[in-house]
């Protein structure tokens, strides 16, 4: 199985979602990573990954307290592309990934940066269709 960390900001808080075929629960949040510029100075596109936590993990209360829009965090975890058909009729793709570990990178008032770290060590299927 392929293993993607990714580090960058927080895009949304937690929203907690339903599986429609399985009726199982699952957490989402995304995560934005910034590749730069380009050689004419115009910023690269930023990659958006959707970061997937089973709703019934013992992390959930640990990443509903720390995970929040704008923060900065290294998640790790088996990842899923998926094509599809976006509203504009064109085809385009999702990237998603299973949480298995995640840093909370933030400043503190003092400005002395702050690490947590917490891995996850079950291994579960996508719950996503």
């Amino acid at each position: 199985m392929k293993t993607l960390t990714l580090t960058g900001n927080i895009g949304c808080d937690l929203i907690l979602r339903t599986n429609s075929s399985t009726g199982k629960q699952f957490y989402t949040f995304t995560v934005a990573h910034y590749e730069g510029k380009n050689a004419d100075g115009t910023p690269k596109p930023s990659t958006w990954v959707d970061v997937i936590l089973p709703a019934d993990h013992y992390l959930v209360k640990y990443v509903e307290s720390r995970v929040k829009k704008g923060l900065k965090v290294i998640v790790t975890g088996s990842n899923k592309v998926q094509a599809y058909i976006n509203r504009q009729g064109q085809a385009s793709a999702s990237e998603s990934l299973y949480l298995k570990a995640i840093e909370v990178l933030s400043i503190d008032k003092n400005d002395d940066p702050v690490v947590e770290h917490t891995e996850i060590e079950e291994e579960v299927d996508f719950i996503p269709s």
